[in-house]
Order: C-alpha cells, then sequence, then structure tokens
C-alpha cells in the first residue's frame, strides 16, 4: 500500500497516497458513487440449530446505513451530482471512420455508415451552407451547437449549459491524423477534409504539409539549424554527441519530423569517418 510517511505523522491517521497520472484516478474517485451500499449481513442462532446459509439470497438482503448516509437521506442531501457534461468528439481521416458490425451484418452496417455523418463530418456539412457556417473551431462546436443523434445533425444551441468537449487524444505516431487534429484544433468553419488542407489558396497533398504552411508545426530544418549553430563553438566529437542526442530524443517523433539521419557531415570542421 503506497503511504508517506510524513502525512501520516502529521495528520496522525493512515493516508493512502497515489499518483493521478492517468485515467485510472478517475475510476478511483467514482468507483465508491457506483459500488452500492455499504452491506452487513448477521445471524443469531442458539443451541444446535443448523444453519442453513444462502450466499445469494444474503447478498441481495443485506444492506448496512451508517450514521453519516443516514443523515445525508433524511436531510434529503445530494449523495453526488454532476456539474457538467463530457461530448467527446471523434478524429478520423477521409472514409476512415469507426464501424460497428459483427460477422453477421458486416454488409449493411458498411452500408450505414456510409449514409450516416459522424460529428466531424456534420461539422463540415453545416460549414458548406454560408447561412448555417459556425464561426467557431471543431472544438469549440458543442458549446454553441447540439448534436442530434437521430438526425445527425448539428443543431444550434438555445439553452446555456455546461459542457467540457474534447476531441480524442491522437498519438503522434500516427502522423497524418495527428496532423489532422492539430489543424482541426485552429481552423475555423472548414466545410471539407481538402478545406483543411488548404492554405492561401494553395491545397496540400497532406495534413502534415497544411500545418507545416500554417506555422502550426516544424520541418526537420530546426535541427540542422541546431547543428549548424553548434559548429560554431563545438569540435568534431561534441557535434557527434549532439547529433546522437538528438536523434534519441526525437527518436519517438521520428514519424512526424521524418528524421532518417541528421546531416552532420555538412558541418564538421574536418574530414572524419562517420558510421551511421
Amino acid at each position: 500500500m503506497p503511504y508517506n510517511p510524513f502525512l501520516i505523522r502529521y495528520f496522525e491517521a493512515h493516508i493512502n497516497v497515489e499518483i493521478c497520472a492517468s485515467v485510472k484516478s478517475v475510476k478511483y474517485l467514482h468507483k465508491y458513487v457506483y459500488k452500492g451500499h455499504d452491506c452487513c449481513n448477521a445471524q443469531v442462532t442458539s443451541g444446535n440449530d443448523t444453519l442453513n446459509h444462502d450466499e445469494v439470497l444474503s447478498f441481495i438482503n443485506a444492506r448496512y446505513v451508517g450514521p453519516t448516509e443516514a443523515a445525508y437521506r433524511i436531510y434529503a442531501y445530494n449523495m453526488h451530482e454532476q456539474s457538467h457534461t463530457m461530448v467527446r468528439l471523434p478524429v478520423h481521416l477521409p472514409d476512415s471512420q469507426q464501424v460497428y458490425f459483427t460477422t453477421d451484418n458486416a454488409a449493411d452496417a458498411l452500408l450505414k455508415a456510409e449514409l450516416k455523418n459522424t460529428e466531424l463530418m456534420g461539422w463540415f456539412k453545416m460549414n458548406e451552407n454560408p447561412q448555417t457556417r459556425s464561426p467557431y473551431i471543431y472544438p469549440d462546436t458543442p458549446l454553441h451547437y447540439v448534436w442530434d443523434r437521430s438526425k445527425r445533425v448539428w443543431s444550434e444551441r438555445k439553452n446555456a449549459s455546461k459542457i467540457v468537449a474534447r476531441m480524442y487524444n491522437v498519438s503522434p505516431s500516427d502522423s497524418e491524423r495527428f496532423h489532422l487534429r492539430l489543424l482541426l484544433l485552429h481552423v475555423i468553419g472548414a466545410s471539407s477534409f481538402a478545406d483543411l488542407r488548404t492554405h492561401n489558396g494553395i491545397t496540400f497533398q497532406t495534413f502534415r504539409e497544411a500545418a507545416l504552411q500554417r506555422g502550426l508545426s516544424l520541418d526537420d530544418n530546426e535541427w540542422q539549424h541546431c547543428l549548424e549553430e553548434s559548429s560554431v563553438f563545438h569540435d568534431n566529437c561534441s557535434l557527434i554527441f549532439v547529433s546522437f542526442s538528438l536523434r534519441t530524443m526525437l527518436y519517438s517523433y521520428g514519424t512526424i519530423l521524418r528524421i532518417p539521419c541528421l546531416k552532420i557531415t555538412s558541418v564538421l570542421k574536418s574530414p572524419i569517418l562517420l558510421i551511421n
């Protein structure tokens, strides 16, 4: 059991200390709300009476209400409450939205997916009409619009509500989806995937190129400039060390920055044998 000796001595009580750095922290905080009431089962027998223990019936009938819970229920206090509504927004590439199917209805599920809009595609269609074009970025759409699940369209929100909207997280190793998510965080009123890839009248082939042109991402020259600047006051051995340090640091982002090998030979002060 993780604990902190200082907190135990200071508060003179046992304190469980855990690092809340993942989604498990949410489960830890809310499990006491959903696990049900405290239960207690007691049975008194005398003499040679046989105890007929029915485990299922005992579990159903047993319930223990402590003084704190009893007071809360007598005074009709709220046992728990929810302050905000969470809205999760999908991020997918063209024709790559999620489709749920079984082995029996794969063809029907595919046909329905082609006719059904996702939240992202519904945002595109809403922006196609100049009268309904949204002045907000995609993550801010749920704050001002409501997603109609039956019609699969966005409609203007009439009542103010506490909304927290978030897009699904995308790993940097998935380069195109990562840069698509990056564009959705900045581009307002896009009407299609091609519109997201367009900047200054030029439509780029990939979302990565569009993000680079908008200044939302870095290209490979950033690290080459770093080595050229280091060559002014470092010797060859130090440059090789810096090169390998950069490659190690950026290894997990290699699919984004596309750095097969840093070109350190162009900044070396004297010829040297390099083994890649």
